[in-house]
């Protein structure tokens, strides 16, 4: 994300009308819920398989530890929509971003 905002000094106002117009003043945000949900689940599955492969290791630490188990053990504190203006664009966001990061519509 620092990588795709390094550049802006401001947001986009033009982008963000556009994007308050499709939630309705972010009121309709289950697109993005979902995308939310599908991230937090990456980092759980994640978190899971990190704490497996420690314990495989020989380390018993956090696999018995406080468990990390979906959205509800996060505190959202802001949001940073990527969009794209036509698909060349979004073409070129995907190549810039990690493959990891890179979430399904």
């Amino acid at each position: 994300m620092r990588l795709l905002c390094k550049p802006m000094t401001k947001p986009d106002v033009k982008l963000c009308s556009a994007f308050n117009k499709e939630t309705r003043d972010g009121l309709r945000m289950g697109k993005y819920s979902e995308l939310l949900g599908k991230a937090i689940e990456s980092i759980v599955t994640k978190k899971e398989e990190s704490d497996i492969d420690s314990f495989l290791d020989g380390y018993v630490g956090e696999l018995f530890e406080e468990r990390i188990t979906g959205l509800d053990d996060f505190e959202l504190i802001c949001f940073l929509v990527i969009k794209a203006a036509n698909k060349r664009e979004q073409s070129e966001l995907a190549q810039r971003l990690p493959s990891e990061s890179r979430l399904s519509k």
